[in-house]
């Protein structure tokens, strides 16, 4: 791609989509806080509503995230799908909402099994997760060509084409997507 042709905000908004649709698919992700200043993460079921921009998840007053998350919003999430080799980070910020009809919106039935308080209980809380910054690394799904790919890098000396990554800067205010990386290739093993 020549540097007259590459277009930023065409690149912005396909990494942003393809993104929201990675992410849409997921029915679990890694959640990953600061907790006095300690790094944890925890598997969780995201509810994804790409059209607010938006990520919500219901948890239970009792797991201290709301505590965490009042102490320092700021949060990222993980996806991965190793079968499909596509794996996504979004950090942001996370906030609790109080919004009693949002939480019977977005509530479903396979909710009540970790939730059995239902979405009108003071004890179970919906969390907000906006991202600020994204970045997807996408690569050959068979492993048969991944495999193929790295004995001739091998065999030629060359990095192996193992895929692409993208970042991206989401903008709420703005409905705008900024690339802040060109797309590149990617290795999938790291050298020492």
């Amino acid at each position: 791609m020549s540097a007259s042709s590459f277009d930023p905000h065409a690149a912005a908004s396909e990494t942003a989509n393809k993104i929201w649709d990675i992410v849409s698919e997921q029915s679990v992700c890694m959640m990953v806080t600061v907790d006095r200043g300690t790094i944890r993460a925890r598997p969780m079921a995201p509810v994804v509503r790409d059209e607010e921009s938006v990520i919500y998840f219901f948890t239970h007053r009792k797991t201290h995230k709301d505590e965490e998350i009042a102490g320092d919003d700021r949060v990222c999430l993980t996806f991965s799908d190793e079968r499909k080799n596509f794996y996504v980070s979004l950090s942001g910020a996370m906030q609790e909402s109080e919004d009693i009809a949002l939480k019977e919106r977005l509530w479903s039935l396979p909710m009540k099994a970790e939730l059995p308080e239902g979405p009108k209980d003071p004890s179970v809380i919906l969390l907000v997760f906006t991202p600020e910054i994204g970045e997807f690394w996408d690569g050959p799904a068979s492993r048969i060509v991944v495999a193929a790919k790295m004995a001739a890098a091998i065999a030629t000396g060359k990095q192996a084409d193992l895929g692409a990554s993208r970042k991206i800067a989401f903008s709420r205010r703005l409905c705008t997507h900024a690339l802040l990386s060109e797309p590149r290739l990617y290795p999938t093993i790291e050298k020492d």
